[in-house]
């Protein structure tokens, strides 16, 4: 079974801390999940990022969470390693993407 490692920015915990890290997380959730649930619905093992902040991963899905004082690209180069594939959701602002 193929693997694929789903990442989205505010779920890892970027932007902690940020006035509109609360505004921005359920819709960040929404977009992590919404591929998470179609990734399985396809036979795909998925892991999935996560945080304190985050609410719980899918059912189905492995939950995985970067290391303390990880950065987070340290944290995607080093999930994506053990997966076939990395599904990068990332905000198009701030030098993110």
């Amino acid at each position: 079974m193929e693997t694929v490692f789903v990442y989205e920015h505010l779920c890892a915990g970027g932007e902690a801390g940020a006035p509109e890290e609360a505004e921005l997380m359920p819709q960040g959730q929404a977009m992590r999940d919404a591929i998470v649930i179609d990734l399985l619905a396809a036979g795909y093992a998925v892991s999935a990022a996560t945080c304190a902040r985050a609410a719980g991963c899918p059912p189905g899905a492995q939950p995985v969470e970067p290391r303390a004082g990880e950065p987070l690209a340290s944290f995607v180069a080093r999930v994506s390693q053990a997966h076939d594939w990395t599904w990068v959701v990332a905000p198009e602002s701030g030098g993110c993407l």
